[in-house]
């Protein structure tokens, strides 16, 4: 089914701490075990900062994960599941936001999705986020977060093509993902879930300073 955005429905909301859950148990159904503590602190504060912590999450796509773009004038959708539309799909009218305008061209030129992938629920939306970082191209992103450092996750969600928009930038991703962390460690967001605790992880996530959430992104690849 595709679904315009005017039909995309309400956010599909979940709190921090059955976030949590779901991430852990996605881990667990699609690599054999759970993730390791600053894995998922980063995985979870990455998914805040992509959906304004699940405010803009459509239809159970925790990453914002698109289902394909335009490639020399044609589009190509290489997920075959349900897919929701971005604002920018449509021809925008002349009086349209700069940014709108902007991102219709790019989509267009195969710069931007013109789709993005629309699931079931909170437990197919977080293996679908599971699955995508299981994927060879995405090694970087996992072995920073298993480092536990948020610069060095925040160079990886650009350098692996996840997002490479202004707001991901590590100067301004990686203080943002830091204090996410922090916060859910006061918050014990994932008490009780007993992930493993590697000795070489960073803890340098506490001191780091708030900016603003992050808008969500835009895409070069197209999964």
């Amino acid at each position: 089914m595709e679904y315009a955005w005017a039909e995309r429905g309400p956010p599909t909301l979940i709190a921090a701490p059955a976030a949590a859950g779901e991430l852990v148990e996605a881990y667990q159904a699609e690599t054999g075990r759970k993730p390791a503590l600053p894995l998922a602190e980063l995985n979870l504060a990455h998914l805040w900062l992509e959906t304004k912590a699940t405010s803009s999450m459509w239809r159970f796509n925790w990453g914002n994960i698109s289902a394909g773009g335009f490639v020399k004038g044609e589009e190509r959708l290489a997920w075959k599941g349900d897919i929701w539309r971005p604002p920018w799909f449509e021809t925008p009218p002349e009086n349209a936001s700069p940014r709108t305008l902007e991102l219709h061209a790019k989509m267009l030129d195969g710069k931007a999705p013109s789709a993005f992938r629309a699931y079931a629920n909170h437990s197919e939306g977080a293996r679908g986020y599971v699955r995508l970082l299981k994927r060879p191209g995405f090694a970087p992103l996992l072995r920073a977060g298993e480092s536990g450092n948020p610069t060095a996750y925040a160079r990886a969600v650009v350098s692996t093509g996840y997002c490479r928009d202004r707001d991901c930038q590590p100067d301004r991703m990686g203080p943002a993902l830091a204090e996410l962390v922090a916060r859910f460690r006061r918050e014990n967001v994932f008490q009780g879930l007993e992930l493993p605790r590697p000795r070489s992880s960073s803890s340098g996530a506490a001191g780091a300073v708030l900016i603003g959430l992050l808008l969500w992104s835009e895409r070069d690849r197209f999964s």
